[in-house]
């Protein structure tokens, strides 16, 4: 099976693929329609709290302008966004967060 890989430089919008074999046989795909969004903007100035996400998704956070704070069962008056990964490796469960 060949694989290959194609970058686009074109504006966001509706695009449609069509496989076309020279010799022998027929695409299994024939045609498809993708969407190719715009980049997002950057973030600035953007705090957000974490739980049992991982170093690896943190860094990634960071290396996007997101600042990563830990979580705190004493809670924030302020508004705020809190991202959850995987609890099991917290041990927030046991301590009652996100017990029903």
């Amino acid at each position: 099976m060949a694989r290959e890989s194609v970058t686009l430089d074109v504006p966001p919008g509706v695009y449609e693929f069509a496989a076309v074999l020279e010799i022998g046989g027929a695409p299994v795909g024939g045609r498809r329609k993708f969407h190719v969004s715009a980049a997002p903007a950057a973030v600035s100035n953007c705090t957000v709290t974490v739980l049992g996400l991982g170093n690896t998704a943190e860094e990634w956070l960071r290396s996007h302008g997101v600042a990563c704070r830990p979580w705190s069962d004493t809670g924030s008056e302020a508004p705020e966004v809190v991202l959850v990964g995987d609890l099991s490796t917290t041990g927030a469960v046991a301590e009652g967060v996100g017990a029903a």
